[in-house]
């Protein structure tokens, strides 16, 4: 019997016998989840609607924004009032888009967690599991710095769980099925400045990016490297560096406009110089056409190649400081 004593005391000392090594990544699940895939492709198309719409619509209201800003003494209170509801309008679109992103994003996120916690108490149990970005044979050594997964894959079998889970099926399906915004601006043809007159018109954005165009970037990169400093704390939600980075735009808007009321002048001084009359009862339009242009008849392809090759235009604002 004591001969006995060594053998069984080392049975109970001895350890358990270890849960087989078995590993994940959440990446590689929804690579390979049926469910997920056809759920991106089915709500990409929208996506790339939304985001070609709001691209398309950026260049119309940035030239509204740099034509009224340099107008600004020119125009009329209700022209004043115009162009800053579309740009109200055009930042409210950004943000509803934004929003509708986010969401997607979270509640993709939100369910297929709690459906991947489902699917491992299933497939893991019994298994020492772990989330492991590394990947198995020769995939883990052709990646950089990474070491190779251990045990038993288990992407394949938790795909295929998320795949039949009818909840997650339901919750993708309600936030793929939410409404993305209409990205439309409600843009209205304007009257134009006048000149020499205004029965038709030159657009001024486009005119004063090919007359001033150095001088407008200088006032931009200015713009920029005062906001630079204060983009952290802007995005923190601070309301000193929000009133100091509205003092700066408040800055460069008071410039475009002292260029703006040296600029018309001289542009109706040099529409009236040119030969046949060909710049007489021309007006300025600061309303781009992706938002109605202006009343009257669009002239700049015509008009804008006299005015950049006016020599005297060119020589008084080159001698601006």
């Amino acid at each position: 019997m004591p001969a006995l004593l060594p053998l069984v005391a080392g049975l109970l000392l001895a350890p358990a016998s270890a849960a087989p090594a078995a590993w994940y990544h959440p990446d590689q699940v929804a690579g390979q989840s049926t469910l997920f895939t056809n759920a991106s492709a089915e709500i990409l198309p929208a996506y790339q609607d939304v985001e070609t719409a709001l691209r398309q619509l950026s260049p119309p209201v940035e030239d509204l924004e740099l034509a009224s800003t340099m107008a600004a003494g020119s125009l009329s209170a209700a022209d004043q009032a115009y162009a800053l509801d579309v740009r109200k309008q055009a930042a409210a679109l950004l943000l509803q888009a934004q929003a509708r992103v986010d969401a997607v994003q979270e509640a993709y996120g939100r369910s297929f967690g709690a459906a991947l916690e489902r699917a491992l108490a299933v497939e893991g149990k019994g298994k020492e599991v772990v989330e492991c970005a590394g990947g198995g044979g020769i995939q883990a050594m052709m990646g950089p710095g990474r070491k190779p997964c251990v045990g038993e894959e288990l992407n394949a079998a938790l795909a295929a769980r998320l795949d039949a889970d009818a909840t997650l099926k339901a919750e993708i399906d309600q936030a793929n099925a939410q409404p993305w915004p209409e990205i439309a601006l409600g843009g209205r043809p304007l009257v134009p400045l006048e000149l020499t007159g205004s029965a038709s018109y030159v657009q001024l954005a486009p005119l004063a990016r090919k007359l001033w165009g150095e001088r407008l970037t200088d006032r931009a990169d200015d713009l920029d490297r005062a906001l630079e400093p204060l983009e952290d704390a802007l995005a923190a939600g601070d309301a000193q560096a929000l009133a100091q980075a509205q003092g700066h735009r408040a800055a460069y808007d008071r410039k475009l406009a002292a260029d703006g009321q040296v600029l018309l002048p001289l542009l109706g001084e040099s529409l009236a110089r040119l030969k046949g009359g060909a710049g007489q009862d021309v007006g300025l339009c600061i309303n781009p056409a992706g938002l109605g242009g202006c009343t009257g008849t669009d002239r700049s392809a015509e008009l804008l190649p006299l005015l950049l090759a006016d020599k005297k235009l060119a020589k008084a604002l080159a001698a601006l400081p």
